[in-house]
């Protein structure tokens, strides 16, 4: 069974890994998707590089 990377895993990665408190990690990770989110919407593309 495939697990689903949800908003909570990226916010405790971003918690794990940078150093954030978990506010900051989950309201930076809920920023970067809304940006990305707009952007489609406006019918921009998003290019995610460098994986």
């Amino acid at each position: 069974m495939t697990k689903t990377l949800t908003r909570a895993d990226l916010s405790e990665a971003v918690h794990r890994k940078v150093g954030l408190s978990r506010t900051e990690s989950a309201d930076l990770v809920k920023t970067v998707l809304d940006l990305m989110s707009d952007a489609l919407v406006d019918g921009q593309q998003v290019k995610l590089s460098s994986f």
